[in-house]
């Protein structure tokens, strides 16, 4: 049962946009678990593929999770969007297409998720990340960020359109991962993060109704919450297009043309082009 501090203004709540707001039930540990925080992730109820793909996934990695039912911004009426955002963004349509919408109001419900929970973190992935670490390495590093107050955002997957510096962080979480904290800007990727209570509760009310896309954490930044961020990534995509993000919504004129192989390439190498627009602060 969640606490009286953490019975959120009606305002807040998004349950109403739509069906799509259901968790599956929380599974139950198993002997070899080596996970130390609930994980969530997004998926639209009808992509049973990508599903399945990432059951297994998970499961190999020994890590058991829930999936919550994302919200498809596309069933999502042209009236009720605008209703949804803010109004003084409403002319950022490069932003507020109908998937980032989705996206966006999907992980507002993971938020809410955390909060009816007794957890203190939660791990929020979307349903074409894959980890890169070993799980055991893994384990580690949530250890460390769960007893830790002074994160807030824990980015496991990262990227930038655009420069964007970040500063080395004093903390110490695992041999060959380094953590770095966003000063100024953050850089972007909802795919893979970890979030603690008092920070879900904060980012609700900063993006409802909605001022920002699901991966625009310098809007969060510059509300006060706390971004840190690792590197190398401990999850990366599958390069298989999410259907609730909207990262690759240019390439739905060349997917016709170009071969299955050659578009995740593609995606690839765009991916670690934006990689590499993060930067580290000197001293």
């Amino acid at each position: 049962m969640a606490s009286k501090r953490d019975v959120l203004p009606s305002a807040v709540h998004i349950s109403t946009v739509s069906h799509h707001d259901q968790v599956t039930s929380w599974p139950t540990r198993r002997a070899n678990e080596v996970h130390v925080m609930k994980t969530l992730v997004i998926s639209l109820r009808r992509s049973q593929e990508r599903r399945r793909s990432i059951s297994n996934h998970l499961s190999h990695a020994h890590i058991s999770f829930s999936f919550l039912d994302g919200i498809d911004g596309t069933n999502i009426s042209p009236e009720r969007r605008r209703e949804l955002i803010v109004p003084e963004r409403l002319g950022w349509t490069n932003y507020f297409r109908p998937g980032a919408i989705g996206c966006a109001l999907s992980h507002l419900q993971a938020y809410q998720t955390l909060l009816a929970t007794n957890e203190s973190h939660m791990l929020i992935l979307e349903d074409d990340a894959r980890l890169r670490l070993p799980p055991e390495s893994l384990k580690r590093v949530f250890q460390s960020i769960s007893s830790d107050s002074n994160f807030d955002v824990v980015l496991l997957n990262s990227y930038s359109r655009e420069r964007t510096t970040v500063s080395p962080s004093n903390h110490s979480l695992e041999k060959g991962i380094r953590a770095f904290v966003c000063i100024d800007e953050a850089p972007a990727s909802s795919l893979a993060y970890v979030v603690s209570r008092s920070a879900a509760r904060r980012m609700l009310q900063i993006n409802t109704p909605l001022r920002c896309t699901a991966d625009q954490w310098s809007e969060y930044l510059q509300n006060g919450v706390r971004i840190h961020l690792l590197k190398p990534d401990p999850f990366v995509p599958n390069f298989d297009q999410s259907v609730i993000d909207y990262i690759g919504s240019r390439e739905s004129a060349v997917r016709r043309v170009i071969p299955k192989a050659l578009l995740k390439l593609r995606r690839k190498l765009q991916y670690l082009r934006l990689a590499r627009n993060i930067h580290v602060a000197r001293s």
